[in-house]
């Protein structure tokens, strides 16, 4: 079986390009209005990314199910820090909405991570319950 590292993860894939394109949208002299948006904008697309990578890590399928529940946890306020961007005029409303739909993706293709996780978790407790190795 072929050794699989992160970078194979369409997932991380996908969150590493967007925490890349919310740099370049906060890097405007808009977000110098508001240099904390900015700031945690920035913050919270790494965080996508850092926790798929760090869950990937991890020994068992349970401890990558936790972060990848963080990872929802952070792209659905990434989603919502977009949309006060927009709100605010920190960012047109077609970027905006540009960027909220590729944290949806991600957040639907870390989900469905998750939930393979969570279910191939259960497949071994279950064979472990039933003396199968």
């Amino acid at each position: 079986m072929q050794q699989r590292r992160i970078e194979d993860l369409v997932a991380w894939q996908l969150s590493r390009t967007l925490a890349a394109d919310v740099y370049q949208a906060t890097s405007t002299e808009q977000f110098d209005k508001d240099p904390h948006l900015r700031v945690r904008l920035r913050s919270t697309a790494g965080r996508v990314m850092t926790s798929i990578a760090a869950g990937y890590e991890q020994k068992t399928c349970r401890a990558l199910a936790d972060y990848l529940v963080r990872a929802e946890t952070a792209a659905a306020e990434l989603r919502s820090l977009l949309y006060l961007a927009g709100d605010a005029a920190l960012l047109d409303r077609p970027a905006a909405e540009h960027l909220v739909e590729r944290t949806r993706r991600v957040s639907e293709l870390t989900r469905g991570l998750r939930l393979a996780a969570m279910r191939y978790a259960a497949v071994v407790q279950l064979g472990r319950s039933m003396g199968v190795n």
